[in-house]
């Protein structure tokens, strides 16, 4: 429990990601409410959509906020030499980098709750009437599970690559690229390759799962056959990033 309270310490003194991702997402959603809601077209709208598009906002910003955070946790330890200052104490490696692995899930998962709650209050502030309780909850649900379970894939693929190179820049840009970019390439190559979009051998790849559970927005054997392809991912993932760490040279830090 140190480790995780002492994770969550490292997070919130980074001022330079733990304020402006939460402020830009909640900067960007109450833009969002007030063009919609002083535009022409705000009867276009039903309230569930409002909610529902709300939380699409915060599910991109808190993905990318654990990205970020995963991507450099390491690699700033290694660089600033505090690592040999935590290996020092009565914990090994495995318990170490789990801690690090845990608090970026729960941290995040805590995130997307108060995201719920909070587009959930501005829908009732901006429009007067609440979204359904069933809207609140499936989305909310998948939201949390979606945060979750995207925040873990890309902890434990940047865990890996912050494990193997020092650079956190470089571990950033590759955590960043494979969110972002690697999804378009892999449907180019598939098409290429004449491999069905639809099908499960191209949507349960480790170039593509990630987003397919993220384009899911009900709960179904689609979600569940997604979400248990990511889990044996960050299975994989965590386990070379556990490989590389436990022998790792931490001589090497400064």
């Amino acid at each position: 429990m140190k480790l995780l309270i002492n994770e969550w310490r490292k997070f919130f003194r980074r001022k330079g990601i733990s304020i402006p991702f939460p402020t830009l997402q909640l900067i960007t959603t109450l833009a969002f409410f007030a063009i919609i809601r002083f535009s022409s077209k705000s009867h276009d709208w039903d309230i569930n959509s409002f909610f529902e598009t709300s939380m699409q906002i915060s599910i991109s910003f808190l993905i990318l906020l654990g990205i970020l955070f995963a991507s450099t946790t390491i690699t700033r330890e290694m660089s600033s030499g505090t690592i040999k200052f935590l290996l020092t104490r009565p914990y090994d490696r495995h318990k170490i980098l789990m801690a690090k692995f845990a608090s970026i899930a729960i941290l995040m998962s805590a995130f997307t709750l108060v995201s719920i709650i909070l587009n959930y209050i501005f829908v009732l502030i901006f429009f007067g009437q609440a979204p359904g309780m069933d809207v609140v909850f499936n989305k909310g649900g998948i939201a949390i599970l979606t945060v979750l379970f995207e925040t873990v894939f890309f902890s434990s693929f940047a865990l890996m690559i912050s494990t193997v190179i020092n650079s956190s820049s470089m571990a950033t840009a590759i955590s960043i690229v494979y969110y972002y970019v690697i999804p378009g390439i892999w449907t180019v190559i598939a098409m290429l390759l004449k491999i069905k979009i639809d099908s499960w051998g191209f949507r349960l790849s480790p170039f593509y799962s990630y987003k397919y559970l993220t384009d899911l927005t009900k709960f179904n054997s689609d979600f569940a056959i997604t979400l248990a392809a990511n889990l044996v991912y960050i299975c994989i993932f965590y386990l070379i990033a556990d490989t590389f760490f436990n022998k790792k040279d931490i001589s090497l830090s400064n």
